[in-house]
C-alpha cells in the first residue's frame, strides 16, 4: 500500500465515531492537561499528535485510551519523514501511572479524583504494556529532535496494536534549544533513596544505578542533582584535609563530565568529621583549600551554600565561610537563600555572589533583584512548598501540570538566572521513610493552619520534594514523573521565548503580560485559602491547562508566522456600550474601548472560550462563549465577528464585598480628594484608620 493510502486509512480509522457502548477511539491531549481514571473524550477530540519543537528539544503529547477490557499493547513508533528523517529510536513511549491522593495539598480546595497521574513507566522498544479495562489511561509519546535537525514539517505514526494507530505531525523550528539556559538545581536526597531500598547510601549497586541511569536521566531533563552522589571524601580528623582518591574522585569526575550547568561544592557542615557549624575552627582553611582544588579541576560552574536560609544572627557566619573560600582560591560562587533586605545586604552583601530568595520573596523584592543583577550579582530563586503555594507555581501533583512548566517561562521573562529546588527525593515524613508511590503527601514549609478544602491542620503538599519515584530496581533506582517532564519543557520553552524576544519584542512583551498579570481584585488579608486572600504583590499566573496551552500555541504560531484568528466584538449593558470590560480568549486579554469594542489578534485556530467580565480576574458579571475548533480553523487568517456580549450589572466592583468587611473601620477624616485616573475614580477616604 502506498504511503498516501496508508495515511488515508489511518485518518478513517481515527475519525469513525465510537458506537454506543463501545470504547472511544484514542484522543490526544497536551502534556499539561490532566487525565483521570474517569476521563472521557472532549466534545471535539484531537486524534493526532501535533508537535512544534526546536532543534535539540524534546516535545510530547499524551495519547489517551479507555479500553472496555484489559488490553496489552506493544507500541511501535515509525520514523518521521520530512525535509530529512528523524529515526524511530528518537520517538519514546511512556505509560502514565496513577498515585492515590487522599487529601488536597494546602491551598487546593478540592480533589478531582482519588487517583492522579504522575509516575512514568518508560517503555524500551518492544516492551509490552497492559492497560486495565473500564478506566482511562494516558500514554506519553515524546520526540527527541536532534540538534541541527533541518527545519520543516515531519510526519510519522505510532502503532498501538488493537487500540489503533495515531499519526504524528512535527514542525521543527530553525531555533536551537538550550535547556541549560536557566539552570534548574534540585538536591538529590541519596539518604532517603538508600533508606527506601534498605541499603547504606554507599552501596555499590545503588551508586552504580544512580550514575549509570539516574544522573543521565536528570541531565536529559535539564535538572542538576546539586551534589554528585557517592563523592564524599575521607577527611583527616586532625587536619580536615579531604582525600578523593579512588571511587569518590571517580564518581565526582564522572558525574561532572555529564555537563551539568551548575553543581554545588558542598562546603556545608554535613560531614561526620566536620562538626563546626559557625565556620570558626582553624582547620576550615585546609578543608577549604583541599575542596577548592578538587572541585576547580572539574571545570564546571560551581556554587557553595554555607548556610541555608540564614537568620540575621547567621549573617556573620556566611561572611566567614565566604572569606575562607576566597582565601583558598575557590571558584565556587557563594549563594544565599535569603531575600536582599537592608539587613541582609548590610550583613553579608559584599560576599554574596548569588542571591536566591524564595520565589514569592523574589516577587516582593523584584526591583531590588533587578538592581543586584545590574550590579553583576547572580539572581536565582529558591522553590519549595509554602504558605503561598495556592498563588505561586510549584511542583505539586494535585495542581495544574502547567505550573512546573511555567517556572521556566517566568525565569526567562523576568531574567531569573536559575532555580534552586530544595529536594528531588525527600521520601520521608516526620523522620520515617515513605513510599511516594502510595503516600505522596510530603511536609512542606507551610506554617499557616490549613483549613482549605477541609484539609485539617496538617500542612503540606502531594509530591512535595518527590519529583522522582523509586522503581524497586537498584540498577535503575529512580523513575521520572509528569512534573519532571513539565520542568524540562519549561526550560526548553525559555529558548523559544528568547527567540521571540529577539524577533518581535512587542509580541514577547504581550506574552509576558498574559503569562503573569498584576492582581487587581479585592484583598481581605493573607491566608493560604481563598482567591481574595493573596499577598497583593503576587501576580495572577496563567496556570490553567487550557489557558497555558493556548499561550504556548500562540508562542509557536508567532515563531512559525502562522495566521491566527482575529476575534472582534462588542460589550454592552442594556444596549449601551461598556467601556473597560475585560475580554479574554486564547490566553490573551484586552479591555473594551469607549464604544464597547474589543479586538483580540492572532488567536490560535483551536477550540477557544471567550470570557467577558467587569474585572480582570474574570469573576464579576462573567459571560462566556465557546468557539468550536472547526469554526476557528475556518477563520484562520481572517477576522471572526462575534455577536455582542450583554452584561447584566451596571455597577462596578464594590469597594467591600460585604458589610461584614466594614467592621472595625472608622473614618477619622472626610474624603480628602476625589479625582479621575484613567478610567477609574479614585477617592482618598482618610489618611488615618
Amino acid at each position: 500500500m502506498s504511503r498516501a493510502l496508508t495515511t488515508i486509512a489511518i485518518a478513517l480509522t481515527l475519525c469513525v465515531p465510537a458506537m454506543a457502548g463501545a470504547a472511544p477511539a484514542p484522543w490526544v491531549l497536551d502534556p499539561n492537561e490532566t487525565v483521570f481514571p474517569s476521563s472521557v473524550p472532549p466534545s471535539e477530540p484531537r486524534t493526532a499528535i501535533e508537535l512544534v519543537a526546536g532543534q535539540g528539544e524534546v516535545e510530547g503529547q499524551i495519547v489517551v485510551f479507555r479500553p472496555d477490557g484489559p488490553v496489552t499493547i506493544t507500541p511501535q513508533p515509525s520514523l518521521l519523514s520530512g525535509p530529512a528523517v528523524i529515526a524511530a529510536s528518537r520517538v519514546s513511549v511512556s505509560v502514565v501511572d496513577y498515585v492515590p491522593i487522599t487529601r488536597p495539598s494546602t491551598g487546593v480546595d478540592r480533589l478531582a479524583s482519588d487517583r492522579y497521574p504522575d509516575p512514568l513507566t518508560d517503555l524500551a522498544p518492544g516492551d509490552p504494556a497492559t492497560l486495565a479495562g473500564g478506566e482511562t489511561r494516558g500514554v506519553l509519546v515524546e520526540v527527541a529532535v536532534p540538534a541541527g535537525q533541518p527545519a520543516g514539517r515531519y510526519r510519522g505514526t505510532v502503532n498501538f496494536g488493537s487500540l489503533g494507530t495515531v499519526g504524528i505531525t512535527l514542525d521543527v523550528l530553525p531555533i536551537a534549544v538550550d535547556r541549560d539556559r536557566r539552570p534548574f538545581v534540585g538536591r538529590l536526597d541519596v539518604n532517603s533513596i538508600a533508606r527506601f531500598y534498605g541499603v547504606p547510601d554507599t552501596d555499590e549497586r545503588l551508586q552504580n544505578g544512580l550514575h549509570v541511569h539516574s544522573l543521565p536521566m536528570l541531565r536529559a531533563h535539564g535538572i542538576s542533582p546539586s551534589q554528585i552522589p557517592g563523592s564524599a571524601p575521607s577527611i583527616a580528623e586532625a587536619t580536615w584535609v579531604g582525600d578523593w582518591t579512588g571511587l569518590p574522585g571517580q564518581r565526582l569526575a564522572g558525574g561532572a563530565a555529564l555537563g551539568f550547568p551548575m553543581l554545588e561544592m558542598p562546603y556545608l557542615p554535613l560531614y561526620a568529621t566536620i562538626t563546626d557549624r559557625d565556620y570558626s575552627d582553624p582547620r576550615r582553611a585546609t578543608w577549604a583549600s583541599s575542596m577548592s582544588a578538587t572541585y576547580r579541576s572539574l571545570g564546571r560552574p560551581l556554587f557553595a551554600l554555607p548556610v541555608d536560609e540564614p537568620t540575621e544572627d547567621e549573617y556573620p557566619v556566611v561572611a566567614r565561610a565566604a572569606q575562607q573560600l576566597r582565601d583558598a582560591g575557590s571558584v565556587a560562587r557563594v549563594m544565599v537563600t535569603e531575600a536582599p533586605t537592608d539587613a541582609a545586604r548590610a550583613g553579608m552583601g559584599s560576599v554574596v555572589d548569588i542571591w536566591a530568595p524564595t520565589l514569592w520573596s523574589y516577587f516582593l523584592h523584584r526591583s531590588r533583584m533587578d538592581q543586584l543583577r545590574a550590579e553583576g550579582k547572580g539572581t536565582w530563586w529558591y522553590l519549595y512548598g509554602s504558605d503561598t503555594q495556592r498563588y505561586t507555581p510549584n511542583l505539586l501533583i494535585d495542581k495544574s501540570l502547567a505550573e512546573p512548566r511555567l517556572i521556566g517561562w517566568l525565569a526567562e521573562q523576568m531574567d531569573v538566572q536559575g532555580t534552586f529546588y530544595w529536594a528531588l527525593t525527600a521520601w520521608r515524613k516526620k523522620g520515617a521513610v515513605r513510599d511516594p508511590r502510595s503516600e505522596p503527601w510530603g511536609l512542606s514549609h507551610v506554617t499557616q493552619p490549613d483549613r482549605c478544602g477541609g484539609g485539617g491542620r496538617e500542612v503540606g503538599g502531594n509530591g512535595e520534594a518527590s519529583l522522582l519515584y523509586p522503581t524497586g530496581d537498584l540498577t535503575r533506582p529512580l523513575q521520572r514523573s509528569l512534573r519532571m517532564v513539565a520542568v524540562r519543557d519549561g526550560l526548553e520553552d525559555a529558548s523559544l521565548i528568547a527567540a521571540l524576544t529577539a524577533r518581535d519584542p512587542a509580541a514577547a512583551a504581550h506574552l509576558a503580560d498574559a503569562t503573569a498579570r498584576e492582581y487587581s481584585g479585592p484583598n481581605t488579608g493573607f491566608t493560604p485559602c481563598g482567591e481574595y486572600n493573596r499577598p497583593p504583590y503576587l501576580p495572577v499566573l496563567a496556570t490553567g491547562a487550557e489557558e497555558f496551552g493556548a499561550l504556548r500555541r500562540w508562542l509557536v504560531d508567532r515563531l512559525l508566522a502562522r495566521p491566527g484568528v482575529t476575534v472582534v466584538g462588542r460589550v454592552t449593558h442594556r444596549g449601551v456600550a461598556v467601556r473597560g470590560a475585560t475580554v479574554r480568549a486564547g490566553g490573551l486579554q484586552v479591555v473594551t474601548d469607549a464604544h464597547g469594542r474589543y479586538r483580540l489578534r492572532g488567536i490560535t485556530a483551536q477550540r477557544t472560550e471567550v470570557v467577558v467580565s467587569r474585572d480582570r480576574e474574570g469573576r464579576i458579571d462573567r459571560r462566556s462563549r465557546v468557539i468550536s475548533r472547526s469554526r476557528m480553523r475556518a477563520s484562520a487568517g481572517r477576522t471572526l465577528q462575534l455577536a455582542s456580549f450583554a452584561l447584566r450589572r451596571r455597577t462596578e466592583r464594590p469597594l467591600f464585598a460585604s458589610a461584614a468587611e466594614l467592621r472595625g473601620w472608622r473614618a477619622r477624616a472626610r474624603p480628602a480628594t476625589v479625582r479621575v485616573v484613567g478610567d477609574d475614580i479614585v477617592a482618598t477616604i482618610s489618611r488615618r484608620y
